[in-house]
């Protein structure tokens, strides 16, 4: 960070996150700490601990001092029962551990708003893809690690079939949404509040190239390999 202080902490650890609260007199509470989709299905406790945890523990401390919070949630919550195309409104019955991590934070959004006031928000993000992080445990970690492997190795093996399309979204894009919900009026805002789905693109592997500038292009032939269980079970359904 360029600007103002950094501090490292526990996102569970409630005393030191209203220390924070109070000592930088902060206004609002990006609650950005997670366990995702893949790395929670081989560790489910953790990812309960840490997504349902430390989101109690956020709202707690926006309880105490009067915070706004974004606590973003997922297109993990859909289910097996929602439709391809999900509405706003439709049933949250997901498959996976964090998806129903995702479904709890949504709720308590809406519980500490109804009865503490609390103004927390957040959207349903699609797998969120950048070149400059690397992969961090999400069901769509292939996107980025495609292209530094085809950099690097000059072939890639993916989870998914040539032909599969998992939502995605460019990170600039989700700031930019992220940005302009946290910027929106009380009053503007309905009763999803922790849920708010948002536009992503689609796009197989297929059809991705590497563009090299002067090196020119590389190829990709995309070699599906079997996946770890719980990647499997969400890029089925194509989410």
């Amino acid at each position: 960070m360029e600007n103002g202080n950094f501090r490292l902490l526990s996102v569970l650890d409630g005393d030191a996150m209203d220390s924070v609260a109070r000592d930088e007199e902060i206004g609002a509470i990006y609650h950005l700490a997670a366990i995702l989709s893949a790395t929670g299905e081989r560790n489910p406790e953790l990812c309960q601990r840490v997504n349902v945890g430390g989101t109690i523990t956020v709202l707690e401390t926006a309880k105490a001092h009067g915070l706004r919070v974004f606590a973003p949630s997922s297109i993990a919550v859909f289910g097996p029962d929602s439709p391809r195309t999900a509405p706003q409104v439709t049933p949250l019955n997901p498959t996976t551990t964090y998806g129903r991590t995702k479904v709890t934070g949504e709720v308590m959004a809406l519980n500490y708003w109804k009865q503490y006031g609390v103004d927390a928000r957040g959207i349903r993000y699609p797998g969120l893809v950048s070149w400059k992080s690397p992969a961090g445990g999400g069901t769509t970690d292939y996107a980025v690690e495609i292209f530094h492997s085809a950099l690097s190795e000059g072939h890639y093996e993916c989870f998914v079939a040539p032909e599969t399309q998992l939502p995605m979204m460019y990170i600039d894009d989700a700031i930019r949404a992220t940005m302009e919900l946290m910027d929106a009026s009380v009053e503007s805002i309905g009763p999803a509040r922790g849920g708010y789905n948002v536009s992503g693109i689609r796009s197989p592997p297929v059809s991705w190239r590497c563009d090299l500038g002067e090196g020119g292009w590389i190829h990709l032939c995309v070699q599906a390999r079997r996946a770890p269980a719980v990647p499997r079970l969400v890029a089925r359904r194509g989410r």
